[in-house]
């Protein structure tokens, strides 16, 4: 299993977030299972909505 960087899931959530493209298609492209993905793009939403910082 690959480790991801909070740079490396910030670009793959932003990325999913604009993209046209399934969180399966997003998540294979890179690297990741789709429910990982998934809750990554939940902790994202979660924090902007709060005000929290993302990282």
């Amino acid at each position: 299993m690959a480790k991801f960087t909070v740079k490396d899931k910030l670009r793959a959530t932003r990325e999913s977030l604009d993209s046209q493209e399934t969180k399966k298609e997003m998540a294979k492209r890179y690297g990741v299972n789709a429910k990982e993905l998934q809750q990554w793009i939940e902790l994202y939403r979660h924090h902007r909505e709060d005000g929290s910082s993302p990282n």
